[in-house]
């Protein structure tokens, strides 16, 4: 899960918080509807019980792009687009979708989804 360097939420617990706070006005892009990218929101959603606003792109390019440029805050992004961006300190990674931290991203990031539950660490 990413957001764009700058953006308020330090961490999940952050976000979750700050969701909660305003339920169903933070928006989310993914590459489309039915996406591994958009289930995973909708699964971090429904675990967490908060409210975010999915904005479907056509296809993940242009929603990366948007990401990149602040039009939308918030995205679950795979490791082959996200990387490169995370390292450069464009987008600012706030968890892994994984029971495992991914030893490429750094020790720093956290699990977000753990055995099918959410873990906020």
């Amino acid at each position: 899960m990413v957001n764009p360097a700058g953006i308020k939420a330090a961490s999940v617990k952050d976000l979750v918080e700050e969701a909660k706070k305003v339920p169903g006005k933070i928006d989310y892009a993914s590459p489309g509807p039915g996406s591994p990218h958009h289930l995973a929101m909708e699964m971090f959603k429904q675990r967490t019980g908060t409210q975010f606003v999915h904005v479907p792109y056509k296809g993940a390019g242009p929603a990366i792009q948007d990401l990149l440029g602040g039009q939308i805050p918030l995205m679950f992004l795979d490791l082959a687009a996200g990387a490169p961006q995370i390292k450069a300190g464009k987008l600012k990674a706030l968890a892994v979708a994984s029971d495992k931290r991914i030893a490429r991203l750094g020790a720093e990031y956290r699990k977000a989804i753990s055995d099918g539950r959410i873990t906020v660490e």
